[in-house]
C-alpha cells in the first residue's frame, strides 16, 4: 500500500478530477544510479501498449514529471529552460529519439532524469507529434504540459535555427548532482527517511540531537549538518538548509524532502496548540 506522492497527485487533481476512472499507477526510478535508461523505459511503454492493444477500454497515458529540476542541489535555482525549449520543439516535430538516445549522465546534467517517465510513454505511443499546452519556466525548475493525440490534424514544427541541446555543452563525466550516496553514510540518509514518517523522532531530534546521533552511528561531520533539521523549523528558504546534509552524503532528494516535512510541521505546531487552547 504505497502512498502516492505530488507526482501523481497533480494529475489526479487536474486531469482526471472527480471521474472514476480505473488507474495503474507506474513508479519509475529517476533519482538513484543505476537508472533505467531512456530506451529501456520506451521498451518497457512499448510492452504496456502492446498489453492495452488487447483490452476494450480506451487507455490515455500520462507522463508526470520534468521538466528542468534540481531538487537539494547547488543547481536547483538555475534550471536549464534552453534545454527544454529545445526538447519540447523537438517533440513538437514527433522527434522522440532526441530524448530516447540520451544517456542518464545526460539527463542528471540538465536536471531532465524526470523525462524518463516520458520515455516510457512515448514508447507506447511511436513517434506522435506532440501539441505544447503550455511551457512556464519557474525560479526552479520549468513546467511543461504537452498532449499527443492520435489522429489530430498535423502541423509539423521546424527546429531549424534551434541549437542542439539548447546550446548545452555536455561534459559526460558520469552523475554529476544525483549520485548513489557513499555506503558511510548510510545512517544518515536512514535517518533522514524515518524522520519523514515519525512524529517521535523528529521530537527527540530536536530535545537530544547527540543521543539520536549515536543511534544513527552519525560521523561528526554527518551530526553537525543534522543540525539543519532542527534550524530549518526557524525560517528561510528550504532549500538554504540542504548543502551541508548533501556534503556529509544525503543524497540530495532524500535530505530536501525531510526537510520539508519538518518544515510543514513546524509551521501546524503553533496552530495545532492554538486550536487545542481554544
Amino acid at each position: 500500500d504505497a502512498e502516492l506522492g505530488h507526482a501523481f497527485a497533480v494529475p489526479f487533481e487536474y486531469v482526471i478530477g472527480k471521474r472514476d476512472i480505473p488507474i495503474i499507477p507506474l513508479f519509475t526510478n529517476v533519482y538513484v544510479p543505476p537508472l533505467p535508461t531512456p530506451k529501456r523505459c520506451a521498451a518497457l511503454g512499448k510492452a504496456i501498449a502492446g498489453i492495452i492493444k488487447g483490452r476494450k477500454e480506451r487507455v490515455a497515458l500520462i507522463a508526470s514529471g520534468g521538466m528542468s529540476h534540481f531538487p537539494g542541489t547547488s543547481k536547483y535555482l538555475t534550471p536549464e529552460f534552453d534545454f527544454d525549449r529545445w526538447l519540447v520543439a523537438q517533440f513538437e516535430a514527433g522527434n522522440t529519439d532526441a530524448l530516447l538516445n540520451m544517456t542518464g549522465t545526460q539527463l542528471d546534467e540538465v536536471g531532465n532524469t524526470e523525462m524518463l517517465n516520458w520515455a516510457t510513454m512515448f514508447g507506447a505511443i511511436g513517434p506522435e507529434e506532440g501539441e505544447l499546452i503550455d511551457y512556464i519556466p519557474t525560479w526552479h525548475h520549468g513546467l511543461s504540459m504537452m498532449r499527443f493525440l492520435p489522429h489530430r490534424a498535423r502541423k509539423t514544427a521546424s527546429t531549424k535555427g534551434i541549437e542542439q541541446y539548447g546550446g548545452f555543452k555536455f561534459k559526460n563525466q558520469g552523475f554529476q548532482f544525483y549520485k548513489h550516496p557513499p555506503a558511510e553514510a548510510y545512517g544518515l540518509n536512514r535517518l533522514l527517511f524515518e524522520v519523514r514518517h515519525s512524529a517521535d523522532l523528529r521530537d527527540r531530534i530536536i530535545k537530544n540531537l547527540d543521543t539520536v546521533a549515536k543511534e544513527y552511528e552519525l560521523s561528526p561531520q554527518q551530526r553537525a549538518a543534522s543540525e539543519e533539521l532542527i534550524n530549518v523549523g526557524k525560517g528561510g528558504l528550504v532549500s538554504e538548509h540542504v548543502g551541508p546534509l548533501v556534503e556529509a552524503g544525503a543524497h540530495p532528494l532524500q535530505a530536501l524532502m525531510s526537510l520539508h516535512v519538518i518544515f510543514s510541521m513546524s509551521h501546524r505546531a503553533p496552530a495545532r496548540e492554538a486550536r487545542i487552547a481554544d
